[in-house]
C-alpha cells in the first residue's frame, strides 16, 4: 500500500508511506490538518497488539508558517495520544538539527510533552552552500534505537534508517523485537 501527501502546486515536498501487504494497517485521513507548505502529512496505523503504532510522514516547507505547523502537529498527536499508542514521525521538517535554533527548541518542547525525541544527529542534506539535518525521525524517548545514514545520491536528501527495539511486539516471543523504518523525502519521482 502506498500513501502519499504531495504539494499539488509545486510538485515538491510531501511524503510517502509504503506498507507491506502482510501487515495489518489502516490509513488515517488527516486532510483537515494539511495545508500546503505549512503541514503536509500522511499517516498509517499499524494494528499491532497491544500497542497501536502510528507512523506520520510529514513535510514542512521552509516558507510555510511555523506556528501553523506546530498547531497542526499538536492537534494530530493530541487526538491519538494514549498509553496504548506509539508514534513515529519522520520526514523533512526543514528545521536544522545541527543548530540549536528557536524553531528547534519550540518543536522539541512540544514533542517532549508526548515523550518524543529527535534521533538524527548526522547531516541529511549537503549542498555546496550548506550541510544540514533537516530530515528527522522522532520516536518515544524510552526506546532503544540505532540510526544510520544510507547515502545513495539519488536525491538532494539522504536516507535515514532506524532500527528500534521493541517497536513491533509479537505474541510468540518475549525477546526484544526489532522494527526497521526508513525515512526518505522523495522529490518528484526520485524514488529510492
Amino acid at each position: 500500500m502506498d500513501l502519499n501527501s504531495v504539494d499539488t502546486n509545486t510538485g515538491i515536498g510531501g511524503g510517502s508511506i509504503f506498507v507491506h501487504e502482510d501487515l495489518g494497517f489502516s490509513s488515517i485521513s488527516l486532510d483537515k490538518y494539511c495545508k500546503e507548505k505549512d503541514t503536509e502529512v500522511c499517516v498509517v496505523m499499524l494494528k499491532i497488539t497491544p500497542i497501536q503504532l502510528i507512523i506520520l510522514a510529514i513535510y514542512r516547507s521552509p516558507s510555510g508558517k511555523f506556528t501553523n505547523f506546530l498547531k497542526n502537529l499538536d492537534s494530530i498527536l493530541n487526538t491519538w495520544h494514549s498509553n496504548k499508542v506509539d508514534f513515529v514521525i519522520c520526514g523533512d521538517i526543514n528545521i536544522n538539527y545541527l543548530e540549536l535554533c528557536n524553531k528547534r527548541q519550540q518543536l522539541d518542547a512540544q514533542l517532549q510533552t508526548y515523550n518524543l525525541i529527535g534521533t538524527v544527529s548526522f547531516p541529511t542534506r549537503k549542498s555546496k552552500a550548506s550541510t544540514t539535518t533537516i530530515d528527522n525521525i522522532f520516536i518515544k524517548r524510552t526506546k532503544n534505537y540505532n540510526i544510520n545514514p544510507h547515502i545513495k545520491g539519488l536525491s538532494d536528501h539522504e536516507v535515514q534508517i532506524i532500527t528500534v527495539e521493541n517497536m513491533v511486539p509479537t505474541k510468540q516471543t518475549k525477546s526484544p523485537q526489532r522494527g526497521t523504518l526508513t525515512n526518505k523525502v522523495y522529490w518528484n519521482s526520485n524514488y529510492y
